[in-house]
């Protein structure tokens, strides 16, 4: 009534369910948080300094239990709050003040859509995938915005625990264990190098978002 229309408070982050691996993946002690799984250029979070790979365990306080609860807690600060948020970043705990600007419903679904699948490839360290390097034609096919780099996933063995894990033919991988990886070389290596832990942890992009998704080595 105020303002004569809704006003939701607006960080510019991609938040993501802590599922048990998860939360082992990102060495911490329980699923209560969000995984940052995406930081919108020149957006409230990024100004603030929050990364990708980043683990919200509370607000102003209040402990953040899931997804909904976070996105509820956000959107009902007024634009201007700055609120304090408890963060675990590679096991150092961390406050962050972050300002919200507005929610813009608009801006938040600018630009979403698919492009073509790729085909070919070679078979990759993480078995079950075959992958290739993202060129130029590649990231223009899947409308992929320049400077983003990583290997696309060409093939996905659908008997694999990378298909159970989730992934998809068109997934771009753009971080193994947290190490960016923009050729076929360095994700085989940053595979072999975390061989002996339980799971790897990768970061892909598909379409507009990302997300982390943990794939068990059997």
């Amino acid at each position: 009534m105020k303002n004569g229309k809704v006003t939701r408070g607006y960080m510019g982050i991609l938040p993501q369910e802590l599922t048990p691996e998860m939360a082992k993946a990102f060495g911490v002690p329980n699923t209560h948080g969000v995984a940052i799984a995406n930081v919108v250029g020149d957006s409230p979070a990024a100004k603030a300094g929050l990364k990708v790979g980043d683990v919200i365990t509370a607000v102003n306080g209040t402990t953040v239990d899931d997804v909904n609860t976070f996105r509820l807690q956000v959107a009902g600060f007024a634009p201007g709050t700055t609120v304090h948020l408890k963060v675990n970043r590679s096991g150092q705990t961390l406050d962050l003040p972050v300002t919200l600007s507005e929610f813009n419903l608009e801006a938040e679904n600018k630009g979403e859509g698919e492009g073509n699948l790729p085909s070919g490839g070679e078979k990759g360290a993480l078995k079950g995938l075959s992958v290739q390097a993202l060129t130029p034609d590649l990231r223009k096919q899947l409308q992929t915005p320049e400077g983003t780099q990583g290997v696309v996933i060409t093939d996905v063995d659908p008997d694999s625990a990378a298909s159970a894990a989730g992934l998809q033919q068109g997934d771009i991988i753009v971080q193994v264990d947290r190490r960016p990886v923009a050729s076929v070389s360095e994700f085989n290596n940053a595979v072999k190098a975390g061989a002996s832990r339980e799971s790897t942890l990768l970061l892909v992009k598909r379409g507009q978002g990302t997300q982390f998704v943990v794939v068990p080595n059997k």
